[in-house]
């Protein structure tokens, strides 16, 4: 599976695989906390979600993760309802992720090989 020309099933595989896998840690906040004031609650939110980016940004610059994230900036609301929209979006990340597949693998390998 991590030749240097990968199949198109490998591909479609892995980036099925990533797109299931993001639904565990991924999640939208519908309400706040129980007991929590909610703009209390949205800002420790906002506070709480940028820690992680920065986290994980120390992370992809260190070689501990390997990042795929879309190119261009995302400009769908998370309640959109316009379904050209939100396949253009789909479309755009699937092709990011698809275009980063060779790099990832690479990244992969070398982890394989420092494991060892």
């Amino acid at each position: 599976m991590y030749s240097s020309k990968p199949a198109a099933e490998d591909v479609d595989g892995i980036l099925t695989a990533i797109v299931m896998i993001r639904t565990d840690f991924i999640c939208r906040v519908s309400h706040p906390e129980p007991g929590m004031e909610q703009k209390k609650d949205y800002k420790k939110l906002i506070e709480d979600f940028n820690k992680q980016a920065e986290e994980l940004q120390k992370m992809e610059e260190s070689k501990q993760i390997f990042c795929i994230a879309p190119k261009e900036p995302v400009k769908v609301g998370r309640l959109e309802h316009n379904v050209k929209k939100l396949k253009d979006l789909y479309e755009s990340g699937y092709a990011d992720a698809k275009e980063s597949f060779d790099e990832m693998i690479k990244y992969l390998e070398q982890d394989q090989k420092s494991a060892e």
